[in-house]
């Protein structure tokens, strides 16, 4: 039996960590498998490029987040209806919406993008926003991160809401001739897939594509339909042996004689649906073997699905094999949920400061007197018009015995369900009940005790 000493065992114990095996190697350093590495290589603008040109699914999973998550857009709060219809003429102006979600998209298939912010207020691109100088928004301008350039001063300043990122940008877009600096208070930047600060410091202070990871499981999928499709065009194999035909081949003409007679022949079965053979030939037809595809493609699918961090349903339209009736809709209800909270990770901020904007500038909406503006995105699961009606019943129940028993007041109820463009299950109140609500609804002060 092979021995092995205390001193080799408390070296390893000193190395190792996780299970080891010195008899099988397992976890040591003969162990083959602790060889394999794992290395992060930048996605250049061409490979991404090509990818999301040319490959279908590579599109869907860069463009169906940014899609879903800008469709029902955004619902001001607490504003008056002639304000907030100013801000949707303005959202409609500027084309507001689809410039938000097309930074969304290069970012996601390049690792950032920007929105430029044209201001006039007089100042140059290159100086920082005077939220008081502002007369106008122009127009917005979608750059990718292949086309701005941060530039090498970074924003010390930890109560920076820029802290960590670069102060400014170099402009060099294709469109135009133009390399000019711009202070990012003129910028709304997105980013793309998180990387960790020192591979998001080496790639230029931007983050990653979210195809890097993606790509291949992608050309995994891609390949194997692909090669499915070539398998199905060759499933049926016609077979025709022929007697003594290397001596026909060796005969002056015999290669053409040969192939002149496997013409006639597919022109026979093509028009009057027979094979016809001499005696001596043997005719046949093989099917190439399928067993076990169905399983392969299953396990390249599921690959697919587990790397996107996107339901089945979604990424590939139809349940898994073997998934219950109501499956699907529980996948979109969780597939809405993923996308709400996108639009909180990557939308909220980026909204905020356009609004700040836009509300600041003095032909804007609020004439220039801008005070916070609170937001909330639409909600993206729609309940079917039965399912609405019976919620809609529950929660009326529900308030008559609020008010019932004196915890809510008609009007809060009012405000909290139909105070917003869409009825509303959420309930919030604000400190006491007004003294005039409390009388209306015959609420009496409790008596004090002054032995107390």
């Amino acid at each position: 039996m092979k021995k092995i000493s205390k001193t080799v065992m408390s070296g390893m114990a000193k190395v190792c960590d996780g299970l080891v095996n010195a008899y099988t190697n397992v976890g040591t350093k003969q162990d083959s498998r602790i060889h394999a590495k794992v290395f992060h290589t930048r996605m250049t603008e061409q490979d991404a490029d090509s990818l999301y040109a040319g490959d279908a699914m590579a599109r869907k999973l860069v463009d169906r987040i940014p899609y879903e998550g800008t469709r029902r857009w955004i619902e001001l709060l607490d504003i008056e209806a002639s304000i907030s219809n100013a801000f949707s003429d303005e959202f409609r102006r500027l084309d507001v919406i689809s410039q938000f979600r097309r930074a969304w998209v290069l970012a996601r298939l390049y690792g950032g993008a920007v929105i430029l912010v044209n201001l006039d207020d007089g100042m140059t691109l290159d100086m920082p926003v005077d939220l008081g100088s502002i007369d106008k928004i122009d127009s917005l301008v979608v750059f990718q991160m292949h086309e701005i350039v941060p530039n090498i001063d970074i924003d010390a300043d930890v109560e920076s809401s820029n802290f960590g990122l670069p102060t400014s940008y170099r402009l060099s877009a294709r469109e135009t001739a133009m390399i000019e600096d711009i202070h990012h208070s003129r910028l709304i930047r997105f980013d793309g897939s998180f990387l960790p600060p020192r591979l998001f410091v080496e790639n230029n202070y931007w983050h990653d594509s979210v195809l890097n990871a993606l790509k291949t499981p992608i050309v995994n999928y891609s390949q194997a339909h692909d090669q499915l499709a070539s398998m199905m065009q060759s499933f049926r194999q016609q077979i025709l042996k022929v007697d003594d035909l290397t001596s026909i081949l060796s005969m002056e003409g015999g290669l053409k004689n040969m192939t002149d007679r496997i013409a006639l022949q597919d022109l026979m079965q093509s028009s009057l649906k027979t094979n016809i053979v001499d005696s001596r030939d043997d005719f046949s037809i093989v099917s190439t073997p399928l067993t076990g595809i169905s399983d392969a493609f299953e396990i390249i699918n599921h690959r697919l699905v587990a790397s996107t961090n996107m339901p089945h349903t979604i990424v590939l339209g139809d349940s898994p094999v073997g998934g219950l009736g109501n499956l699907g809709e529980t996948e979109n209800r969780s597939w809405y949920d993923h996308v709400s909270d996108q639009q909180e990770d990557v939308l909220r901020q980026p909204i905020t400061k356009f609004l700040t904007l836009l509300g600041s500038s003095k032909e804007g909406p609020m004439g220039g007197n801008y005070t916070d503006v609170e937001f909330e995105f639409r909600p993206l699961w729609q309940l079917k018009d039965l399912d609405r009606s019976k919620m809609e019943l529950d929660v009326a129940k529900k308030d008559e015995i609020y008010m019932s028993n004196n915890v809510l007041a008609p009007n809060e109820v009012r405000q909290n369900r139909f105070g917003k463009l869409h009825f509303s299950q959420e309930t919030y109140i604000d400190g006491e009940m007004p003294e005039s609500e409390k009388e209306e609804v015959g609420v009496e002060e409790p008596e004090s005790d002054d032995n107390v």
